[in-house]
């Protein structure tokens, strides 16, 4: 009898759960990404700048207070620590290897907000919120039959958010593409 290990890669974007942060932080991910989202409106209008640049741009002009960025960035470390922990406790038991490849924080992306758009700082501080994740991961699954590309990623998709949607405040599948299958 022949086992088939199949590999798949997913991206997820997630937001890591407030309770779960509180256990672990005084700091709060929403009052902090609302912080961090007021004093980058405060100085793109200060600079005149007609677009939101990337996080980075403020930290090497040294605009923001220097409290602030260490708090966004001790979050950012704790809910990737947070989000890691809970995807490999939850997959393990479904997926035969569950590695977490990549995970970044929206927060250092540059913002796709417009400076006339609607609700300007709640929209910056959804984007600025420290508990909010991309995650690419690598899977693999052992099965006596092959499988189609199409039913596996379908089968992950399903896996992905069945077993992790109880265990964060935002849960998004994104891609999911089948790799190889390797025969045994």
């Amino acid at each position: 009898m022949s086992l088939n290990i199949q590999t798949l890669e997913a991206q997820i974007d997630v937001r890591v759960a407030e309770q779960d942060l509180q256990q672990l932080s005084v700091a709060q991910p929403a009052e902090v990404g609302r912080q961090l989202a007021a004093a980058v409106l405060e100085a793109v209008r200060a600079e005149s700048l007609g677009y939101f640049p990337a996080l980075s741009h403020f930290e090497e002009n040294g605009i923001l207070h220097e409290d602030l960025l260490e708090a966004t960035h001790a979050l950012v470390w704790l809910a990737s620590q947070r989000a890691r922990t809970l995807i490999m406790t939850r997959l393990r038991p479904i997926f035969s290897t569950v590695r977490v490849q990549q995970v970044h924080a929206r927060l250092y992306t540059l913002p796709s907000i417009r400076s006339g758009q609607l609700n300007l700082l709640d929209a910056l501080a959804e984007h600025y919120d420290p508990a909010a994740l991309k995650i690419n991961l690598q899977l693999s699954l052992i099965q006596k039959q092959p499988a189609q590309a199409e039913a596996l990623e379908s089968y992950t998709r399903k896996m992905l958010w069945k077993w992790l949607k109880e265990r964060f405040d935002h849960l998004e599948v994104g891609s999911v593409h089948a790799l190889s299958a390797d025969s045994r």
